[in-house]
């Protein structure tokens, strides 16, 4: 579902996308929980990779709020790709408004190839940012069905 032009214009007019600094990754797990696991601690929805060397964090910012992070793994040697793209979450309040689209795309500017697991009612999402799928079946993992898709 994404949201009228009104209520999307003023937000995306103020939108910004910014490579995260250390001093702002408390922001985030906030992020990430509220998106996907609002009843969790926010504290365990950072994780040891996320402070690993090659790992960039993407924050989508409206004003001094946080309403979207997407995160870009540097992946070993035979991986499907260079990079991978892991947690990309947007606040509920804001969704349907391409806060994610534009993300996935600052991401792409600099980190591609690279690939994601991704949800399988996500595809045509991904599809339309230029993604392909990688042939073989969907497998599950906790939150559901998921394919594998690559950006090249």
């Amino acid at each position: 579902m994404t949201k009228d032009s009104d209520e999307c214009g003023g937000v995306l007019d103020s939108l910004r996308i910014e490579i995260a600094a250390p001093s702002i990754f408390s922001q985030i797990p906030l992020v990430r929980a509220t998106a996907f696991t609002p009843w969790r601690d926010p504290n365990d929805c950072w994780f040891p990779v996320d402070e690993e060397d090659g790992t960039q964090h993407y924050l989508a910012r409206v004003g001094a709020l946080a309403v979207g992070v997407a995160s870009v793994y540097s992946e070993d040697a035979g991986a499907l790709a260079p990079y991978r793209l892991r947690r990309l979450a947007v606040l509920p309040s804001h969704r349907g408004m391409g806060i994610g689209s534009r993300l996935v795309t600052a991401c792409l500017v600099d980190r591609t190839p690279m690939w994601a697991s991704v949800r399988e009612h996500l595809i045509g999402f991904y599809e339309a940012l230029g993604a392909q799928r990688i042939p073989g079946n969907p497998y599950m993992m906790s939150s559901g069905p998921h394919v594998n898709m690559l950006f090249l």
